[in-house]
């Protein structure tokens, strides 16, 4: 069963040809065109014979976090913890380019995208508000 099939099960989404979903959780999509997307998307399958998902897109960019991180900062606590408030820009797959706010020590302005349920997947929204069925 699909994710969007499993999710739509749980509510009374049924009712509902789109439903317009905006969610921490869909930080990640992998028919998502932007071209960083789709670079890690085909390597994930290249290596792995099957589709990456949110927590895979994730860790792939906390690794190419620490490696930038240590390169410029130096390996140690101290490198990683001051660099973590002084470097920006880090190329990402999942929230576009990564800066982080010293105050919350946060990504800065993730970017996020939204879904909708389509039939039983998930697809990219374009903005068209909810209509029910």
């Amino acid at each position: 069963m699909s994710s969007a099939k499993r999710f739509a099960s749980l509510t009374e989404l049924k009712s509902h040809r789109h439903l317009p979903i905006a969610s921490p959780l869909f930080g990640f999509f992998s028919d998502d065109k932007h071209p960083a997307v789709q670079r890690f998307v085909v390597g994930y399958q290249a290596k792995y014979h099957t589709m990456p998902g949110a927590y895979n897109a994730r860790a792939y960019d906390a690794m190419i976090v620490a490696a930038m991180l240590m390169r410029q900062y130096g390996a140690t606590r101290e490198g990683v913890h001051d660099g973590l408030a002084k470097i920006k820009d880090i190329p990402s797959g999942v929230f576009g380019s990564i800066t982080f706010d010293p105050a919350t020590r946060r990504v800065k302005n993730p970017s996020q995208i939204e879904l909708l349920v389509k039939g039983d997947a998930f697809t990219l929204w374009d903005g068209t508000p909810a209509r029910a069925a």
